[in-house]
């Protein structure tokens, strides 16, 4: 697949992502800090809305295909190709 058809191909994606999320705002959630996503920002603000690929493209992921998940803009970035949530799940144990 050319470049140009993955890249129409995620931009459709994020598009109908976007679109659900609106359509029901419960579900606009980072996975990434669990914190809500405001889906009324511009998206070139911090905490607006971005898709993140679960396997970054980088490591291996699928651009077009792969699991995504939404995520705050600056979330995603600072995971950049990460391979796990930024926020880690607290335990009952001081380590």
């Amino acid at each position: 697949m050319a470049q140009r058809e993955r890249s129409t191909t995620w931009r459709r994606r994020v598009a109908r992502e976007r679109r659900r999320l609106e359509h029901d705002p419960t579900l606009a959630v980072c996975w990434l800090c669990g914190d809500p996503i405001d889906m009324t920002l511009p998206v070139d603000h911090d905490r607006a809305f971005s898709l993140d690929h679960v396997v970054p493209v980088g490591r291996g992921g699928d651009e077009a295909h792969g699991e995504a998940r939404p995520a705050h803009r600056q979330c995603n970035s600072q995971r950049s190709d990460g391979r796990s949530a930024i926020k880690h799940a607290t335990t009952l144990l001081d380590w």
